[in-house]
Formats: structure tokens, C-alpha cells, sequence
């Protein structure tokens, strides 16, 4: 990674763990997955995008929540599952939600305008 991009990891890294203090550090990287890898589903995981929004000044719009999945899976079940992808993780699955590269790209696409 660039210097730009190891600083904008590492400022979303922070909040990431300021917003779902149960993630581990070392558990997250570029490809990691909001939806599949952390566990946020529907309202959880558009709150965070939300939050994302107004921490990092960038539009709503421009982003697709229906990628968060639905709502209604039990915070133990999705915890369960959660722990469960960490030592089921594949590389070719297809992921759901937004990818912390994703989130970075936004980022970075702010700063330079």
C-alpha cells in the first residue's frame, strides 16, 4: 500500500473499531466485508454506512444500501456466523456488502477533489 493508502486505512480502521468495538484489528483488511465478514446486516449495517457518510464527508447517494442484506438475523446467530467465516474464509466467495477497499476508495476519492 502507498503512504496515502496505509493513512486512509488506518483512519478507517479506527472507525470501524470506534463504531463495532468487538472487531479485532487484525481481522480486518482491504478485502474484508461489511455484510459477510463483520456481520452488519440491514439497519445495522446502513447505520454504519450512515455514520461512514457524515465522519468522512461523503454523499449517501452515493451509495447502494441494498448491498446491507435484510434485516432480521439474530445478533448471536450473525456473532456465531461472524466467527465461524474466519476459519471458513475463501477467496473466490462472492461477497455481499461493501469492502473495506470500497469504503477506502471513497475516502480517497474525497481528499483529492
Amino acid at each position: 500500500m502507498s503512504v496515502n493508502k496505509d493513512e486512509t486505512f488506518n483512519i478507517l480502521i479506527a472507525f470501524i473499531i470506534e463504531e463495532i468495538p468487538w472487531i479485532n484489528k487484525k481481522d480486518i483488511d482491504e478485502q474484508t466485508d461489511l455484510v459477510d465478514d463483520i456481520g452488519l446486516y440491514g439497519d445495522d449495517c446502513i447505520e454504519f454506512l450512515k455514520k461512514f457518510c457524515q465522519r468522512f464527508n461523503i454523499k449517501c447517494s452515493k451509495l447502494d444500501f441494498s448491498k446491507c442484506g435484510k434485516e432480521g438475523i439474530d445478533p448471536v446467530v450473525g456473532m456465531i456466523l461472524w466467527v465461524l467465516s474466519i476459519f471458513n474464509r475463501k477467496e473466490t466467495k462472492q461477497k455481499n456488502g461493501y469492502k473495506i477497499s470500497e469504503l477506502m476508495k471513497l475516502i480517497e476519492a474525497k481528499r483529492v477533489r
